[in-house]
């Protein structure tokens, strides 16, 4: 019982493990690309699913399985398996063996990027569409942790003493994955750990400007004054935009860099350069507001609230410094907006994921 309860309290940690345990990508060649025959058109045909095991510290059958669920993200293997807290500390501990799959469509993990069997229709929208759902996702899961079981000798028996627990974990998006896997699949999960995940987003009970709220309150009590001075500058240059004045290099923005599709010399596209921006300058608080801990005066959070605290700047001169700090390479002095953009013929930033994740490949995903 005393194991258990160190269990759930070590899981505190998984908030600020934002670094991997780095591990040689494996793949389940067997992954079945439709689980509920939603299409009719794939029934049978199977992908290459990217998974990373940590397998050090597995006592053998009778020990735990901790099923960590990979999110809306590839994971390399620099990467590897999330939270070493798991891996070094909580599989040292249950003799557990440790398993991470990849998320179907990001990655190297895409179940009709590859040929299919003949006769099979060809890969259109509509079917990644019917097929990128969080369901199969957790059937993926559900699949690969079934035949690693029994890979490992596990036993079906929760009576036996071969019988290895499953527990899911995972934080945000995983996170629901994580409560969903106990609830859909109570015959393989024995128990979930479910971290800042956003169960009250999925059922409708929560305001969809509720976290950007939250923000706003630990951004006032990391430095009182950092909402006020956040929102006056943005005002300001959101003003100073809308009436014409834009220039990238005002704001630290590299030349030739601003998308096309807000080009700041079509009047009509002013407002969209706005929402953009806005955008931008949102979900990179929201990165800095996870990174925030332990509070001090030295994390990101704390550093951007100050820069738009200082009474001796503009306040294109603050949204200038809050971007170049935050956002471009080390030692450069304007930073690339088009690479906050996903990848697609109708990407936008703002289509991104607003947490911040929404670039390249994951962002066309998202």
């Amino acid at each position: 019982m005393h194991r258990y309860h160190y269990l759930i309290h070590g899981f505190l940690a998984l908030a600020t493990a934002y670094a991997g345990t780095p591990a040689p990508e494996r793949f389940f060649n067997d992954q079945l690309v439709d689980h509920l025959n939603t299409t009719g058109d794939y029934s049978g045909s199977t992908w290459s699913q990217r998974y990373y095991v940590w397998d050090k510290e597995f006592k053998g059958p009778g020990s735990p399985i901790f099923v960590i669920l990979g999110g809306e993200g590839n994971i390399e293997p620099e990467t590897g398996l999330f939270y070493p807290f798991v891996t070094h500390h909580l599989a040292k501990i249950f003799g557990a063996f440790v398993l991470e799959p990849e998320h179907r469509f990001y990655g190297k993990s895409q179940p009709i990027s590859l040929p299919l069997k003949k006769g099979l229709r060809k890969t259109t929208p509509d079917a990644r569409v019917d097929l990128f759902t969080s369901e199969q996702a957790l059937h993926d899961a559900m699949y690969l942790l079934d035949t690693i079981a029994l890979e490992l000798g596990c036993s079906k028996d929760k009576f036996s003493t071969d019988y290895c627990p499953i527990l899911t974990i995972g934080g945000s998006y995983p996170g629901w994955l994580s409560a969903m896997a106990r609830l859909l699949f109570p015959h393989m999960v024995d128990m979930a750990y479910a971290a800042s995940a956003p169960m009250g987003f999925y059922s409708q009970q929560v305001n969809q400007y509720d976290y950007y709220d939250l923000i706003t309150d630990v951004a006032e009590d990391t430095l009182p004054g950092c909402a006020d001075g956040v929102r006056t500058a943005l005002y300001e240059v959101k003003d100073w935009i809308l009436n014409g004045q834009f220039d990238e290099e005002s704001l630290g923005i590299c030349p030739g860099s601003t998308p096309s599709y807000v080009d700041p010399t079509v009047k009509d596209n002013l407002g969209m350069l706005v929402d953009e921006l806005m955008m931008v300058v949102e979900y990179t608080f929201a990165n800095a507001n996870m990174a925030n801990y332990p509070p001090s005066n030295t994390t990101s959070l704390y550093l951007a609230c100050k820069t738009f605290s200082c009474c001796c700047k503009s306040s294109t001169e603050k949204v200038r410094n809050f971007l170049t700090t935050n956002l471009a390479p080390r030692d450069a002095d304007c930073w690339d907006m088009s690479e906050q953009l996903p990848t697609g013929k109708y990407a936008t930033i703002t289509s991104g994921d607003w947490s911040g994740v929404g670039t390249g490949g994951n962002g066309e995903s998202w």
